[in-house]
């Protein structure tokens, strides 16, 4: 796919931040996201419904206009491939109006956006994903191990010391859950491994997933292949 770049720069420093409605100054209300710079937007904002009938205008921190009149259609042919603060303002296009003659209309989309794209990114090998014990029904995986292969990316070239980041599990009855076995774990450029110590168990005949919390709170989500037995 070909994608649009944005060339303004603007380093920010890394924070952790998922997707959340804030106030600003002037007490308007705006949608905050975070992406990894590379990344396009979310893709809980771009499958909203009535997304094909909105105009988008995208700016940065200065106030330039970057995109103007982008149609919802194409918002994901963006890609931000630079770390920075932007802001994204939406409006319906005219044509809804007179073909929603008399009926309310509020779809979900917000009109406001602020977007941090972070100088950081991981994408999670799920492929390459391992267990230390097999997972059994009704059996504790307290004392075992997961093991996945990241592919870490740095705008700076720079290593990370990783926070906390979280593994959840979601299904029937499943309570596991993983933290990070390392206090600390130091990420350089390139290919990493993770290693999270498991607790919690699943229950027999279900399927589950697992949710694995990126740099930007955002999650990346593997489902396991097999029934629980």
């Amino acid at each position: 796919m070909k994608y649009l770049n944005l060339g303004i720069l603007l380093l920010v420093s890394f924070t952790q931040l998922s997707a959340q409605t804030i106030e600003s100054e002037n007490n308007s209300s705006e949608t905050l996201y975070q992406i990894g710079f590379g990344e396009t937007l979310p893709e809980n904002l771009l499958k909203k419904e009535f997304i094909n009938q909105t105009i988008w205008t995208i700016t940065n921190s200065a106030d330039s206009i970057l995109f103007k009149s982008v149609n919802g259609n194409t918002l994901s042919s963006i890609k931000f491939d630079f770390p920075g603060e932007y802001h994204l303002s939406m409006h319906f296009d005219e044509s809804i109006h007179s073909s929603h003659v008399g009926e309310c209309f509020h779809p979900s989309i917000p009109e406001t956006i602020k977007l941090v794209v972070s100088p950081h990114r991981i994408v999670f090998d799920f492929e390459k994903l391992s267990f230390s014990t097999d997972i059994v029904g009704g059996k504790d995986m307290t004392g075992a191990t997961l093991v996945v292969p990241v592919e870490y990316s740095s705008y700076s070239g720079n290593t990370i010391e990783l926070p906390s980041l979280k593994m959840m599990s979601a299904g029937v009855n499943t309570t596991i859950q993983g933290v990070l076995k390392n206090e600390k774990t130091t990420l350089s450029p390139g290919l990493n491994q993770l290693t999270y110590s498991l607790k919690g168990s699943a229950s027999k005949n279900t399927y589950i997933m697992f949710d694995f919390y990126d740099l930007t709170g955002a999650i990346q989500s593997y489902s396991f292949p097999t029934l629980i037995k």
